[in-house]
């Protein structure tokens, strides 16, 4: 989805749940962990910016409406009872979203076992990482950039 379509969609359902009236603001982040995050405190919904250029309308509208639905219902109510009736009430999915969204970015890093030659991939590096069938003697995972990724990425620091 395009980010300029999204923002569109924004201003019309913060329009239409009065929180543009709440003086809530929306921003895109560089998560790709997570899918959005409501934060209560600021009164500001961020969502994934890498995960939207990559899915679509319908995906950015259920985690926006996940999101507004948190943002009504306060962050005491958590995913509790409070926020599903929220949701249900303005159209959301009722259920936290942990599933994994229809597409997603490679990821950074290839790890490969000196052990066994099984291979791990990951987002993050974990200093002294290595695999669990070898044990940190004979597993510690050698690390390369994976060659997928669109954008050079830094070198990884791992001591």
């Amino acid at each position: 989805m395009k980010r300029t379509d999204a923002l569109k969609s924004v201003k019309q359902l913060f329009r239409k749940h009065k929180l543009d009236k709440r003086r809530w603001s929306f921003a895109f982040d560089r998560a790709v962990e997570r899918h959005g995050e409501c934060d209560d405190r600021n009164k500001k919904i961020t969502i994934s910016g890498v995960l939207t250029d990559l899915n679509d309308a319908a995906w950015f509208r259920g985690i926006l409406l996940h999101e507004i639905a948190h943002a009504i219902a306060g962050w005491a109510a958590a995913h509790g009872p409070e926020w599903k009736a929220v949701c249900r009430q303005i159209g959301a999915d009722p259920r936290p979203y942990r599933d994994k969204p229809p597409f997603e970015p490679p990821p950074k890093y290839i790890l490969t076992c000196p052990g066994c030659d099984k291979v791990f991939y990951g987002r993050r590096l974990d200093k002294g990482s290595y695999c669990i069938a070898c044990g940190p003697e004979k597993g510690l995972l050698h690390v390369a950039l994976n060659p997928e990724l669109k954008e050079p990425a830094r070198s990884p620091r791992v001591a």
